[in-house]
């Protein structure tokens, strides 16, 4: 990790050339993904992760899948709710910024998946939803509504909250 670190801001410039981003998208996923690591993801992977993301569009898919693989292992650990919740918020985070950079609808389909089957706690959910109603803006489109608009008007997830029912309100128009 230390050496992660000390080489961030030369990698943070040679993942601009889409062949690097690649091989540093794999190494990120074999450094958060290893079965010895535990703990907090390390920033600098997630950081990268983010850089990726913004860059390469292509690459969006198998970023969406780390953090995917990710949110699991993280579900998974023998740790308190709250340091779960807390590390799990972190892939929300991360989640935001692929929806942010053009991820939006793989995004929206698998948060909606992981509430309805019960694998993300509603406060997450909220949280989630919360930071991207910050960074939408109208026109939206037919499948952003159609996956958005059940989180936003569920119950269990928000009260009726004036900047969701704003959203609820532009959509139905």
């Amino acid at each position: 990790m230390d050496d992660l670190l000390a080489e961030l801001n030369e990698l943070l410039h040679a993942i601009k050339m889409p062949v690097v981003a690649a091989g540093v998208l794999y190494y990120v996923q074999t450094l958060l993904l290893s079965e010895e690591k535990t703990g907090d993801p390390p920033g600098a992977a997630l950081c990268l992760l983010d850089h990726i993301s913004t860059l390469h569009p292509n690459l969006h898919a198998k970023a969406f899948d780390v953090c995917c693989q990710l949110y699991e292992k993280i579900a998974g650990e023998n740790e308190a709710a709250e340091v779960i919740m807390e590390r799990q918020r972190l892939v929300v985070d991360r989640l935001v910024h692929l929806l942010s950079v053009g991820g939006a609808i793989p995004v929206l389909e698998k948060v909606w998946e992981m509430f309805r089957d019960g694998q993300i706690d509603a406060s997450l959910v909220r949280y989630f939803a919360t930071e991207v109603l910050e960074i939408i803006a109208p026109p939206f489109s037919d499948d952003l509504i159609s996956l958005f608009l059940p989180l936003v008007t569920d119950e269990e997830i928000f009260d009726k909250a004036a900047h969701v029912s704003s959203f609820a309100y532009v959509a139905a128009s």
